[in-house]
């Protein structure tokens, strides 16, 4: 694992196509997996009363010491960037549109008070929807001794080297208390 990263003011090399990356970990899936822990986890009631979902095959990247990169794999039916379009909605929800966008045709059909004819029931063709594991904003995790802040996400089509390519969330984490020196 390296920790090389790019200096703000430097050009970022002519394959990167996240503007918003500015290590090697937040480019491609990288990292080690199983040495992260739930320091702090909220279910959807808020309440924390059922088990936290297993984070052991996030892959782990460090590229400062108080910033780590999150990639969270997405276990999807939809096909990739050239027939989907991954949207980020409400806090973990991920939903993936046809691409290009494909209006549903109309399901319902009546007459209102006035005699007009309505319809509902549209919306556009979706492939599928999930919700991921991170909730973003609220998650805390220990890695290594230091507890991290889960922060936000984006959702990329991205491989690890001798697996398949496949959807990721990436999420940024930062230190917020250090347990080892």
């Amino acid at each position: 694992m390296t920790t090389h990263t790019i200096a703000p003011h430097r050009h970022r090399p002519r394959l990167w196509r996240d503007r918003d990356a500015w290590s090697e970990h937040e480019v491609r899936p990288c990292g080690v997996r199983g040495s992260l822990e739930w320091i702090q986890w909220r279910n959807r009631d808020g309440l924390g009363i059922d088990r936290a979902p297993d984070i052991s095959d996030v892959l782990v990247g460090r590229p400062r010491r108080h910033l780590l990169v999150l990639w969270e794999p997405v276990l999807t039916k939809a096909p990739g960037p050239h027939l989907a379009q991954a949207h980020c909605c409400y806090i973990n929800t991920v939903i993936f549109y046809h691409r290009p966008y494909v209006v549903r045709p109309w399901k319902h059909y009546w007459y209102d008070r006035a005699g007009k004819l309505r319809a509902s029931g549209s919306g556009f063709f979706e492939w599928d929807q999930l919700e991921t594991r991170f909730t973003c904003w609220d998650d805390r995790v220990s890695f290594r001794g230091d507890v991290f802040e889960v922060g936000g996400g984006r959702v990329l089509w991205a491989n690890v080297p001798g697996e398949r390519r496949q959807w990721w969330v990436r999420l940024a984490a930062r230190r917020i208390r250090q347990e080892q020196p």
